[in-house]
């Protein structure tokens, strides 16, 4: 049994040849297009063992729960792609400096390939593959009205627009499943917008605290909604996020703990980024909701000049 991940590229990657490169149980294949750039990575790995095959086990269901689990699951010890996850970012890393931009991680492809009849029909999830969600529109598509109004905001020295940049690159990391580098661009929106100049924890805390519109969304957004991301951190850090001055508070401890990488305690990796899902769609959940006002406010400001 041998599995495949199809994996996007993005980026001015070149190589000479394209036959795959087989080193032990991988093989990798570098997939050029018409301008001769990789465009795609495919991976496979062979001679998986059979306690790593996906069985379908039966599931073990919970006596107390409302609504019973569907009887089968996937066995606990299947191989992941988390499995390979390190080494690709490691190597992503190493590719960048040829030219690599990024493999794009959210729209993997995973295929389970039997090697024989028999393998097959001893896995009943052998042609089973799947890739992430595809993308959605994030509003209701823009209208003239809207574009001229976009245009017209775009001829000014309005400082906030800055905020704007560093949300559709936290946007462009969050979408592909890069969470850290989200939680960091989407921290620059909050700390431009309503931090005032301060880089401290203690004046940033402050200045964030005293604004309505900050304090607001936080409570509206995560703490008054049934925000299942939300949720999920509460259980994660339990006791150290309760009202909007600790979620505040949060952001900022965690905005230093993924912007330093030289602290012997806190160092992450690039392969850790699925830990922080939660955390970036809390804060994206926010940065949305104060721009829109943020958005409000320049198109005022603009009608007032005209």
């Amino acid at each position: 049994m041998k599995v495949r991940y199809t994996i996007p590229v993005r980026g001015v990657l070149k190589v000479t040849f394209q036959a795959p490169i087989v080193m032990d149980s991988w093989a990798f294949s570098f997939h050029t297009n018409d301008e001769g750039f990789v465009d795609r990575l495919i991976i496979e790995l062979s001679d998986i063992p059979e306690e790593k095959w996906p069985f379908l086990i039966k599931a073990v269901q919970d006596s107390e729960a409302k609504i019973p689990r569907f009887p089968f699951d996937v066995s606990p010890n299947v191989l992941k792609f988390s499995d390979i996850r390190s080494q690709l970012v490691n190597f992503e890393g190493l590719l960048g400096f040829y030219g690599l931009y990024a493999f794009e991680f959210s729209e993997i492809a995973e295929e389970w390939i039997p090697a024989s009849e028999e393998e097959n029909k001893r896995s009943m999830l052998s042609s089973w593959s799947s890739s992430r969600p595809a993308l959605q529109s994030v509003s209701e598509p823009l209208t003239e009205a809207d574009l001229v109004r976009l245009i017209v905001a775009a001829n000014t020295d309005e400082e906030s627009l800055l905020a704007f940049s560093h949300f559709r690159i936290g946007q462009e990391h969050f979408v592909n499943s890069r969470y850290i580098e989200a939680i960091r661009h989407l921290f620059f929106v909050i700390e431009f917008e309503f931090g005032e100049g301060q880089s401290r924890q203690a004046g940033l805390l402050e200045k964030f605290t005293a604004s309505p519109t900050l304090v607001n969304s936080v409570n509206e957004v995560l703490i008054n909604s049934e925000n299942k991301a939300f949720s999920a951190l509460l259980k994660k850090y339990p006791g150290e996020i309760i009202d909007a001055k600790s979620i505040l508070e949060f952001w900022i401890k965690l905005r230093g703990r993924v912007q330093h990488t030289n602290k012997k305690k806190v160092k992450w990796h690039p392969c850790d980024e699925e830990k922080f899902q939660n955390e970036a769609i809390c804060l994206m959940n926010v940065v949305e909701s104060v721009l829109e006002e943020t958005l409000g406010n320049i198109y005022q400001r603009q009608q007032n000049r005209v």
